[in-house]
């Protein structure tokens, strides 16, 4: 199971490295601040074909709150300075 678990984790397409930022430690302070905007305006769009699975989580968490359930937040990121702030 853990084989498959690690397999699963290296195919997913948000874990593996970011050639557009390789060798970032070589690049100036100007072409690091274009390269990561440059990258977060690639989040619009994802977000937007995710949204029906987006959809989907919020009537399932409002469902289970509603009967009791509770919300986890995990992450270090954004989403852990949301949970510090719920």
């Amino acid at each position: 199971m853990k084989k498959r678990l690690e397999t699963a984790w290296d195919e997913l397409a948000t874990e593996q490295p970011n050639k557009v930022s390789a060798e970032l430690d070589t690049k100036s302070a100007l072409d690091i601040a274009r390269i990561i905007h440059s990258e977060d305006a690639t989040v619009a769009g994802a977000v937007e074909r995710a949204l029906p699975q987006i959809a989907q989580s919020i009537d399932w968490i409002v469902e289970a709150l509603a009967n009791g359930g509770r919300l986890i937040y995990v992450g270090t990121g954004t989403s852990g300075r949301i949970a510090a702030l719920d």
